[in-house]
């Protein structure tokens, strides 16, 4: 999240996500071609926030990563404008969360029909100990790192629907913890 500025009642809140993938999809492939890992920086729409007040937002279809990749790691932080963290004592990051959906081609983006909401596999069988990716303050500083040969494959053509697309959705519950006067 990202603070315009704390001295005024009103902020905007940025949720930073950086993710680590790598454009290889499974172990044959790593063993044919060097790694391409690469790291990016997302950023949550902006979050209006008072002193004490509480948000709880849903960002549908949110610039994310395209196209079939693997994702070794997630990380997100809140900061301010010059992308320096935010103290937890001024806010308190509940939990973030990042969830692939299959959308119908034909329906605006904002709407909600149609929508099939996608866990990832994880690393056992199939949907045995699926996931979505998010962490709450309590886990600040949590590795999320997936070791090598592994990743969470997406955007895998063959598993989207016919007449779908891939997206993602954010959700960030954040919790402005400085003081109303």
């Amino acid at each position: 999240m990202r603070f315009v500025s704390q001295t005024r009642n009103l902020s905007w809140a940025i949720l930073a996500l950086v993710l680590l993938s790598s454009t290889l999809f499974s172990l044959a492939a790593s063993r044919k071609t060097k790694k391409n890992i690469q790291t990016k920086v997302f950023f949550s729409p902006k979050i209006e926030l008072n002193p004490g007040s509480v948000s709880n937002k849903v960002f549908m279809d949110v610039d994310f990563p395209r196209g079939h990749i693997s994702l070794k790691s997630f990380f997100a932080e809140v900061v301010n404008e010059s992308g320096n963290s935010v103290p937890l004592h001024q806010t308190y990051l509940h939990h973030w969360i990042v969830v692939r959906y299959h959308q119908p081609k034909n329906v605006a983006n904002n709407s909600e029909e149609g929508i099939i909401f996608k866990r990832n596999n994880g690393f056992c069988q199939e949907n045995v100990f699926g996931q979505y990716y998010g962490l709450g303050s309590e886990t600040r500083g949590t590795n999320t790192y997936i070791p090598d040969p592994y990743g969470i494959e997406v955007g895998n053509p063959e598993e989207i629907p016919k007449g779908y697309v891939e997206k993602w959705f954010i959700n960030v519950h954040a919790i402005d913890t400085r003081c109303r006067r």
